[in-house]
Parts: C-alpha cells; sequence; structure tokens
C-alpha cells in the first residue's frame, strides 16, 4: 500500500467518524424585557421572523415581561445568530444566543 492509498483511507475513516460523532450545536435565543420596545412590534417581530402565530407570539413576550426573559426559539446556532441579527437590527429587541 502506497502513501496516498493509506492518506486516502485514513481520510475516508475520519469522514466517517466525524459524520457519526458529530452533532451540530444547538442553541437558544433568548428574549430579554424591555419597556422601550412596544409590545406590538415585538409580538410581530417573533411572527415574522419565527413563523409564530399571534397567540404564541402574545404568550412569548407576555413571559419575557413577566419573568424578565424567554426562551423564543431552539435550533442550530448560526440560524440563531442570522434571528438575533434581524430581531435586533430590524426590531430593537434585546436577545441573546445561549448555549443549551
Amino acid at each position: 500500500m502506497n502513501m496516498s492509498s493509506v492518506t486516502k483511507v485514513k481520510n475516508s475513516i475520519v469522514e466517517s467518524l466525524n459524520r457519526l460523532f458529530y452533532v451540530e450545536k444547538h442553541v437558544n435565543i433568548i428574549l430579554f424585557n424591555d419597556d422601550h420596545v412596544y409590545e406590538g412590534l415585538v409580538r410581530q417581530a417573533l411572527m415574522n421572523v419565527f413563523g409564530y402565530s399571534k397567540s404564541k407570539a402574545y404568550d412569548l413576550m407576555m413571559t419575557a415581561h413577566t419573568y424578565g426573559s424567554a426562551i423564543v426559539w431552539n435550533g442550530s446556532k448560526k440560524e440563531a445568530e442570522d434571528y438575533v441579527v434581524l430581531l435586533r437590527t430590524e426590531y430593537g429587541l434585546r436577545t441573546e444566543v445561549v448555549d443549551v
């Protein structure tokens, strides 16, 4: 077996192990209460960004208002980072990506 064959086999094994054991990290998006953002805007942001129903957006907004924060989404880190940028820049919401 020549060196390039050994390298190909090694690379194939490493790729297989990566596929087997790699799990994309999931994170939460936390929405924080903010007395400076109108509640209607918060609800609309949650409906527009995540596709939530009016009642789900209201419940999440009220949870954040009542308890100071609420988990509004869970998923991949890359998607979460994109959502947080949108929520902050387009709607002015205080949000944070938190590891699960």
